[in-house]
């Protein structure tokens, strides 16, 4: 009995231990683009099909890293690294050294904070915004 009662409080210990070490989500944005016709999309929901064909989300933790996840209907691409933000400007320096991102892509993004949505810094029309912040 006695065995099991310290069995049962290094269990909790542990666990206690584990949940101290959580990062937590401060900020989430999320885009994502359906097919556009009513009756398509009615038609795929029927018959449980998949009416997204586009997905972008943005995890803001806070222990400054970020999390981008982008997938479209052929593949998924993520990009990891640390996060700034200053007054309504956030900017996202992506970690190459793990080889997550493609040389193609840029490794600092920009973005202005208007109306819990995020705009390009150089296109700032109604209709460019990237992503709207959610709570998931």
């Amino acid at each position: 009995m006695k065995k099991l009662v310290v069995l049962g409080i290094m269990v909790f210990l542990t666990i206690s231990a584990f949940s101290q070490k959580n990062v937590k989500v401060v900020e989430y944005y999320k885009r994502h683009e359906q097919i556009n016709p009513f009756f398509m999309r009615w038609y795929w929901r029927l018959n449980r099909l998949p009416t997204t064909v586009w997905i972008e989300t943005l995890r803001l933790t806070d222990d400054k890293n970020f999390v981008h996840y982008t997938s479209t209907s052929s593949l998924p691409g993520w990009r990891y690294g640390t996060w700034k933000k200053k007054d309504n400007i956030l900017t996202l320096r992506a970690d190459s050294s793990n080889g997550n991102i493609l040389e193609s892509y840029p490794l600092t993004y920009q973005f202005i904070i208007l109306n819990k949505r995020l705009y390009q810094l150089d296109k700032l029309e109604k209709e460019d915004w990237v992503m709207k912040k959610s709570h998931r």
